[in-house]
């Protein structure tokens, strides 16, 4: 799980759909239900969403984004 989290937090590019998914367990994210080729993410805590398309590669601008979720500083 580290490195895929510190893969993820060094905002790198090639992140596969799996790794994203495990790093947004990681930080309280479930799966609310995924339509077409987008899946939603969502926290109980923050009630937060995160909208990502399921397939690869990710782009950086998803990443990006999540790093902004969590409050990462970038």
């Amino acid at each position: 799980m580290d490195k895929i989290l510190q893969k993820v937090l060094k905002n790198q590019k090639n992140i596969s759909v799996r790794e994203l998914e495990t790093a947004l367990k990681h930080f309280g994210y479930f799966k609310l239900r995924q339509k077409g080729s987008h899946a939603t993410y969502y926290n109980k805590e923050t009630k937060k969403r995160f909208f990502f398309p399921h397939r690869k590669p990710i782009k950086p601008y998803y990443i990006k984004n999540l790093l902004i979720l969590i409050n990462y500083e970038i």
